[in-house]
């Protein structure tokens, strides 16, 4: 469930992104959440960023942020 994930979520890079249509997903047998950009036209195929939870940086959110910048700009980021 996403709503008890939301709560630890305090980043400002999480406003570039639909939080409420966050999606736990399975990729090629590891978890990740799927955060749907907020950009009316993302630069990703996908239309979001996949943030993989096995891994020793899951908190970091350093993808979230080149993906916020890539889609906005470094200014607005």
């Amino acid at each position: 469930n996403t709503e008890k994930l939301k709560k630890n979520w305090c980043s400002p890079v999480y406003a570039f992104f639909d939080i409420d249509h966050v999606a736990v997903q399975n990729v090629d047998g590891h978890n990740c959440h799927f955060f749907p950009c907020a950009a009316q036209k993302c630069k990703t195929r996908i239309g979001g960023i996949r943030h993989f939870q096995d891994s020793k940086d899951k908190a970091s959110t350093a993808n979230l942020k080149n993906h916020a910048i890539g889609c906005f700009s470094d200014e607005a980021v």
